[in-house]
């Protein structure tokens, strides 16, 4: 085991934690607590590879402990301190906390050892596995993003920056799994290619639209979360999707925390996008413009979130630049705009090698207007 691996070991008992540091000093980095109120206070401060807990605690027991630390981090491994009397409660412990072993007191030094080391390679699969599966996944989606971006650029010019507010938010508010509300925010537009192009055209440039013509987009959030539905393991990410445009209070009860949250988010990360890109105004401006439609705690929080985000918009930034001199990372400022008055490539988005190519390509055919107006970040120079 590597000795910077960190294990949280939880007893009310100041001897048992004693011996336990006595033990492991040498093989990891322990952290302890003497309740289960300390203990997920230290599980707000840092992350753990293995938790440790006793089962009999007074005003948490060892169970109800591992069943909130599963809920606060659900990556870390889960084990149990019980004894013989303990055993009917140990049985709950597992089902409701997932627990990956129960150890009897006594547990000799070598056995708790072995145990431990058990625990911190289930970690390390588990986290490799998820990785790389979110890695997959997120490929996939940029990829498709691509692709819509090309066929729908109304609809998917502005997916990074409405991703870039909603990770943002999801940090400030302490989520450990944010890929969820990433992955929900790269595809909160993907129900708009069931829509007509001339629609999608008019309701992003903020034209007046009659009633049947809202009704139809009203209906993309529905259309994306079923697209989006048979995908393994964003089932939740699909719900988020459908319910981008229902209020807070609207939202069914049975809903899941994770979903209501993400779906709030989208909401207002949809709202604060239009107006900055209408108005030309920044995050914190429109934050505060919207506070009276957004009235909600959590609404109002997210606003409050904004007021450290902003998008890479200093004057120092943005430069003219032909299509040969445009990188990956660079985001257009402007419409480019073919003769026929037809959006090549839509202000606001990012560029992929995919768009710089199909730049390219149409100037080979079609005149097109150079140089354009782009946005170089830090990163990109």
């Amino acid at each position: 085991m590597n000795p910077n691996t960190k294990i949280l070991c939880v007893d009310d008992d100041p001897n048992i934690l004693d011996s336990m540091t006595r033990s492991l000093y040498q093989h990891c980095r322990l952290t302890t607590a003497l309740s289960g109120k300390s203990a997920l206070e230290e599980m707000d401060k840092q992350e753990f590879a293995v938790i440790i807990s006793d089962m009999r605690m007074p005003q948490m027991d060892g169970a109800s402990f591992l069943a909130l630390a599963k809920q606060k981090a659900p990556n870390s491994t889960r084990l149990l301190l019980t004894g013989h009397a303990d055993i009917d409660a140990a049985g709950k412990a597992i089902n409701e906390g997932n627990i990956f072993r129960f150890l009897f007191k006594p547990c000799v030094n070598e056995e708790l050892i072995s145990h431990l080391q058990d625990a911190n390679r289930l970690h390390q699969l588990n986290k490799i596995e998820k990785e790389l599966l979110e890695n997959t996944l997120k490929g996939a989606i940029n990829m498709l993003n691509s692709i819509m971006s090309i066929t729908a650029p109304e609809a998917f010019s502005r997916t990074d920056n409405i991703k870039r507010l909603v990770v943002h938010m999801a940090r400030c508010c302490g989520q450990s799994d944010h890929w969820q509300y990433e992955m929900a925010a790269m595809l909160s537009h993907v129900g708009c290619i069931t829509l007509p192009p001339a629609l999608l055209k008019r309701a992003f440039r903020g034209d007046l639209l009659n009633d049947e013509e809202k009704r139809l987009l009203r209906s993309a959030p529905r259309a994306g979360e079923k697209m989006v539905a048979n995908i393994p393991r964003l089932e939740n990410v699909a719900k988020m999707i459908g319910l981008q445009l229902v209020r807070p209070e609207k939202i069914p009860k049975h809903v899941a925390a994770e979903v209501r949250s993400g779906a709030t988010m989208l909401r207002v990360a949809h709202n604060l996008d239009n107006m900055m890109q209408r108005e030309g105004i920044k995050a914190a401006t429109a934050a505060s413009n919207l506070s009276a439609a957004f009235s909600t705690p959590f609404e109002q929080q997210l606003l409050r979130y904004t007021a450290s985000f902003e998008l890479e918009q200093n004057p120092e930034n943005i430069r003219q630049l032909s299509f040969q001199q445009l990188r990956v990372g660079m985001t257009i400022d402007e419409d480019v705009l073919a003769d026929n008055g037809s959006i090549v490539l839509c202000r606001g988005q990012r560029l992929s090698a995919a768009l710089i190519d199909r730049l390219l390509n149409f100037s080979r055919h079609t005149p097109l207007k150079q140089p354009v107006r782009a946005i170089v970040s830090a990163s990109v120079n």
